[in-house]
C-alpha cells in the first residue's frame, strides 16, 4: 500500500505544506502551489517499439517538410516561406525527439534507456547531416531577411551549415563524417569505462584520442581549436582568445582567494604535527571539516524535512521571480514519482515554462543532477503573441535515508543550485518585450545556479525554509548563523573549490588547445599546486572517473570558475540590496536575465546590475571577503509578502 499511494501522498503533503507555507510567508493562496489542470503537449512513450516509431514518423515528416521547402522556386523564396520555415521544421523535430538525450539515462527500464539512446544518436545523425546540405544552405543564402527576428534567425542558420560543413568537398564531408563517427565511437566506450570502473590509464588514452579527433574535426572546419568551434556554433560570442584572456585575468584574483585558506589548513595541521611544510590534497576535506566543528559545533546534524524544503522552495523561488508556480494533477511522466509543474505569469496566468521534478532513486538513473531542456511546447509563429512555453527536466537524486532522515546540506545545495537554472531559463526564455530572443551568456547561466547555492545559505532564506511548522516550536537562530557562515561564498570549503575548478578550467583550455603535447597527470598537478599552495597527488585521476571534461561540455570548463566569481559578485550586490527585497529582484530580472539588449554580454549586464561603468572585481570581492554575516535579523511571519511587495 505505501508503494501504491506514494505519488499521491507527495500531492497531497506539497498541497497541504502550501497552504501552510502561505498563512506562514503571509502571501497569497493564489500564489502558492495551486492545482493545474493544464498539460504541456509532450508525450513520453514507455515502450522501445513506441520510441522507434516516434523516431521514424519524425524525421520522415522532416525529410517531407524539407522537400517541400526546397521545391519552392528561388523567386518565390522569402523570410517567412524559407528562413522561418526552416525553423518551425527543425524546431518540430526537436519537440519530439530531442527528449531522448535526457531520458537515455532517466527512464526506468535498461531497454528503454538503450532504445532512448540510439533515438539521441539518430536525432543527432540527421541534424548533423542536414548541417551539411548544399542545397539547403544555398536556399537560405540567397534568401533575404526583412525583419528583426528574421535576420536574426538567418544568422543562426548561416552559423548552423558552416559549423556543419555545407558547400564543402565530398572529399571533405566525408572525412568529417568519419571524425564524427570515430569521435561518438570512441566517446561511448569513454562512457561505458566510467560505468564499469576501467583502469585511468585506458580512459586517458580515449580522452586524448577524443581530444585529437575534436580539434581535427575543428581544423576541417576552419577553426584552430575545438573551444573555437563550439563557441561559434553555440553562439557564445566569444572564442578561445578571449577565454584565455579571461582566465589570466581572474587567475590571480582566485590565487588571493585560495592561498589564504591553504595557509589557515597548514597551521591548524601543525597543532598537530608541528614539523609539517604542507597540506596534501587528500587532507583538506578533513582539515576543514575539522575546523568547521570547532568554529560552529551545531553544523554538523544540517537537515531539513524533504517535502516541506521542496514546497517552500518552489514557492520562494516563484514569489522572488514574480511567477506561479502549479502542480499539475494526474500527469503522466517518463517514470513513476515524477511530479510535472506549470510556471505561469503571476498577473496574466499565461504559461511561461514547466518542468518536471524528478528525485526518485531507481536502478540505472543517472547520479548527476541536472536541468535539461526538452522541448518546446509548441512553435513559435508570427501571428501569436505568445512564444512555446520551454519544457524541463529537474533531475536528482535522494535516496531513502533523505526521505527518512531530511535533506542534508548537498542535496539542498543541489536543489537550489537547479531551481535556479531552472527558473532564470524559463524566464530568460518567456521575454515577449524584444523580436530577438533573449541570449544567456553560458559563464552567466552558470553564474546564477551558484548565486542561488550561495542564497541557499544566507540568514533570511534560512529563516523561512526552517521556520517552525508550528507558531509554539522554538526557532534556533544560532544554529542559522552558524549555518550561514559555514556555507558563505567565502568559507574555506567555497574557496577551496573555486581554486580547485580553476585549476581544472586552466587544463581543459590547454588541453583542447593542444591534447598531443600535454601530460594530463602531471599539468593537473602543477597547475591545481599553483593555483591553490597545496600539493596534488591525485594527479586529476578524478576527472577521467566523470563525464565532465568530455562529450558536449569538452572545453567548456572554463565556465565554473569564472561562473563562481560572478556569483560572488552578484552575491555582494544582492545581499547588499537586499535577499528579500522586491526592487533587488526588480533589478536583477531586468538587467541581469533580461536586459534591454538581448544580446549582451556578461560584463555589461553586471556592470548595469552593480550600477558602475566599469567594476573593480578585485575591489568588489576583496571587500566582501571582508564581510561578516549580518547577525541582526530575525523572523518575522509574513515577511515574503511584506518585504517582497515592498
Amino acid at each position: 500500500m505505501e508503494n501504491l499511494n506514494k505519488k499521491d501522498f507527495l500531492i497531497v503533503l506539497l498541497l497541504l505544506l502550501t497552504l501552510l507555507y502561505s498563512q506562514v510567508s503571509g502571501d497569497r493562496i493564489d500564489n502558492s502551489l495551486s492545482v493545474s489542470g493544464e498539460k504541456p503537449a509532450i508525450t513520453f512513450p514507455s515502450t522501445a517499439q513506441a520510441i522507434e516509431e516516434e523516431v521514424n514518423s519524425a524525421l520522415s515528416q522532416t525529410d517531407q517538410e524539407i522537400a517541400s521547402l526546397l521545391s519552392l522556386p528561388a523567386c518565390e523564396r522569402n523570410e517567412t516561406n524559407t528562413i522561418l520555415r526552416l525553423e518551425e521544421i527543425l524546431t518540430r523535430l526537436d519537440n519530439r525527439l530531442l527528449k531522448y538525450q535526457t531520458l537515455a539515462s532517466l527512464y526506468p527500464d535498461r531497454d528503454l534507456q538503450n532504445t532512448a539512446f540510439m533515438a539521441a544518436e539518430k536525432r543527432d545523425t540527421y541534424i548533423r547531416n542536414l548541417s551539411s546540405h548544399d542545397e539547403l544552405y544555398r536556399s537560405i543564402l540567397d534568401t533575404k531577411p526583412e525583419s528583426e527576428y528574421g535576420r536574426w534567425l538567418y544568422d543562426q542558420e548561416i552559423r548552423f551549415f558552416r559549423c556543419g560543413g555545407a558547400l564543402r568537398s565530398e572529399e571533405e564531408k566525408t572525412r568529417l563524417s568519419s571524425l564524427y563517427q570515430e569521435l561518438g565511437s570512441l566517446q561511448n566506450q569513454y562512457m561505458m569505462h566510467i560505468r564499469e570502473k576501467h583502469p585511468l590509464t585506458e580512459n586517458l588514452n580515449i580522452f586524448t584520442k577524443t581530444a585529437i579527433l575534436r580539434n581535427s574535426i575543428a581544423s576541417l572546419l576552419g577553426y584552430t581549436t575545438w573551444t573555437d568551434l563550439k563557441a561559434d556554433e553555440q553562439g557564445w560570442r566569444i572564442n578561445g582568445t578571449d577565454i584565455s584572456s579571461m582566465l589570466d585575468e581572474i587567475t590571480p584574483l582566485v590565487k588571493d582567494l585560495v592561498k589564504p585558506v591553504a595557509s589557515d589548513l597548514l597551521q591548524r595541521k601543525r597543532t598537530r604535527d608541528p614539523m609539517a611544510k604542507e597540506v596534501f590534497d587528500y587532507e583538506t576535506d578533513l582539515l576543514i571539516t575539522s575546523q568547521q566543528r570547532n568554529d560552529s559545533p551545531n553544523t554538523r546534524d544540517f537537515s531539513l524535512p524533504l517535502h516541506v524544503t521542496i514546497s517552500r522552495t518552489i514557492a520562494l523561488f516563484s514569489c522572488l521571480f514574480g511567477v506561479r508556480t502549479e502542480l499539475v494533477a494526474d500527469a503522466r511522466g517518463y517514470a513513476p514519482d515524477v511530479l510535472l509543474f506549470r510556471v505561469a505569469d503571476e498577473k496574466t496566468n499565461d504559461t511561461k515554462g514547466w518542468f518536471y521534478l524528478d528525485l526518485e532513486e531507481r536502478p540505472g538513473k543517472t547520479k548527476e543532477w541536472m536541468t535539461a531542456f526538452i522541448a518546446g511546447d509548441g512553435d513559435r509563429r508570427e501571428d501569436e503573441e505568445s512564444l512555446p512555453a520551454p519544457v524541463f527536466i529537474v533531475s536528482g537524486i535522494l535516496d531513502h535515508n533523505t526521505v527518512r532522515n531530511g535533506l542534508e546540506k548537498e542535496g539542498y545545495s543541489l536543489l537550489f543550485h537547479e531551481l535556479g537554472h531552472l527558473y532564470t531559463r524559463i524566464l530568460a526564455s518567456s521575454d515577449q518585450t524584444s523580436s530577438v530572443p533573449t541570449i544567456m551568456p553560458v559563464e552567466l547561466t552558470e553564474a546564477l545556479s551558484h548565486l542561488f547555492e550561495y542564497l541557499a545559505f544566507s540568514p533570511e532564506i534560512l529563516s523561512i525554509l526552517m521556520a517552525p511548522e508550528s507558531p509554539l516550536e522554538p526557532h534556533n537562530g544560532d544554529k542559522i548563523m552558524q549555518y550561514s557562515i559555514m556555507s558563505d561564498p567565502y568559507s574555506p570549503e567555497r574557496r577551496l573549490n573555486l581554486g580547485k575548478d580553476m585549476a581544472i578550467g586552466i587544463l581543459d583550455y590547454r588541453f583542447r588547445k593542444s591534447p598531443d603535447s600535454i601530460s594530463f597527470g602531471e599539468a593537473y598537478a602543477e597547475i591545481y599546486t599553483e593555483i591553490t599552495g597545496i600539493h596534488s597527488t591525485d594527479h586529476g585521476g578524478y576527472l577521467l572517473q566523470s563525464p565532465h571534461l568530455t562529450g558536449d561540455t569538452a572545453g567548456m570548463y572554463w565556465i565554473y570558475p569564472v561562473g563562481q566569481l560572478y556569483a560572488m559578485i552578484l552575491f555582494s550586490k544582492v545581499r547588499e540590496s537586499g535577499i528579500l527585497n522586491r526592487s533587488t529582484w526588480d533589478a536583477f530580472i531586468h538587467q541581469i536575465i533580461l536586459p534591454a539588449d538581448p544580446q549582451s554580454r556578461s560584463e555589461i549586464r553586471l556592470t548595469h546590475f552593480l550600477h558602475t561603468d566599469t567594476p573593480d572585481f578585485h575591489d568588489i570581492i576583496n571587500h566582501n571577503h571582508q564581510k561578516t554575516v549580518d547577525r541582526n535579523w530575525s523572523y518575522v511571519p509574513g515577511c515574503i509578502g511584506r518585504i517582497l511587495s515592498g
